[in-house]
């Protein structure tokens, strides 16, 4: 197979035009773009039979009934090189290109004028005017991006870091952020708010101080990965199912995107299905998901 380097540039750019794909670049781009869109390689070989037949017209042919055919390039009577040809139309493209690039260049540069302009006749002194403005939300929509925390069950430092995101997110002050806590609280985690009156009147900061001190300590990361690494897949419950619990726990330790995988045909029970996944080679989990998410673990023996 001929090496890909030797075509022109021209000729590589015209190929990457007939993929629709784009013909910006050197050399080695365009014969990397190719690659990409034709992994085979095919491209090479059409691309020279394509070469050949350009070649073959340009220094004429034979018609079907015997004659000889004119040849396709000529210059003032005489038969002209394809290659020159070839030559001259990858000039007059690198021309048009560098003449576009310029015009690209200028229009960028009159935009950017003409905001500075904008800019400038808008601005109003002030910090009032200035800072940006807090999103307009009220609680009932908060309380629905951040989950419950019972002080039990659900991780405190997750339950934590969506509060956080949240009051960050919408400029919220420490009397909103107060409100949201209090509305998701639960169970224990309820009671224990509720059992201070002080607590509501304290600084944001000083109020998630204490509740660090609380529940900060409860999940240690050796906790949470023995929970993952002992949540298997339980008879009556689909993969799919098995699956999302066992990535929730995952989040929470955090285990590497490689490992997880490995992990989860690991918590398979019936070691005909765990040998037939560890089989299969999967590359990631969602290739490992979407072959198995409908398989249902029928009830122990």
């Amino acid at each position: 197979m001929k090496d890909p380097k030797t075509f022109t540039l021209v000729a590589l750019k015209e190929k990457l035009r007939q993929l629709n794909r784009n013909v910006s670049g050197n050399k080695i781009e365009l014969i990397a773009r190719l690659d990409e869109a034709d992994p085979t390689r095919q491209w090479i070989q059409d691309l020279e039979d394509e070469m050949n037949d350009t070649e073959e017209g340009a220094v004429g042919g034979i018609d079907r009934d015997g004659t000889t055919e004119e040849p396709m390039f000529v210059l003032q009577g005489a038969s002209q090189d394809p290659s020159s040809s070839l030559l001259q139309k990858e000039r007059d493209l690198d021309k048009r290109e560098r003449e576009l690039l310029r015009l690209e260049i200028e229009l960028m540069r009159r935009e950017n004028e003409q905001l500075r302009s904008i800019m400038e006749s808008t601005a109003v002194v002030g910090d009032i005017n200035t800072r940006r403005a807090a999103p307009k939300v009220n609680l009932t929509n908060l309380k629905e991006m951040i989950s419950s925390f019972d002080g039990k069950n659900t991780s405190y430092q997750c339950w934590k870091e969506q509060l956080l995101m949240v009051r960050r997110t919408y400029q919220l002050d420490d009397n909103m952020t107060k409100l949201l806590l209090g509305a998701k609280l639960t169970g224990d985690a309820e009671e224990w708010f509720h059992s201070v009156p002080i607590y509501i009147s304290l600084p944001f900061e000083e109020l998630l101080r204490r509740m660090d001190g609380m529940y900060g300590q409860r999940e240690t990361k050796l906790m949470l990965r023995r929970q993952f690494e002992s949540r298997m897949w339980q008879y009556g419950e689909t993969f799919a199912e098995y699956y999302h619990k066992k990535i929730i726990l995952a989040n929470k330790v955090p285990i590497d995107e490689e490992e997880i995988v490995d992990y989860v045909i690991d918590g398979i029970p019936i070691k005909s299905i765990k040998n037939q996944a560890m089989m299969q080679q999967f590359p990631d989990t969602e290739t490992m998901l979407k072959a198995m998410e409908n398989i249902t673990l029928k009830s122990e023996p």
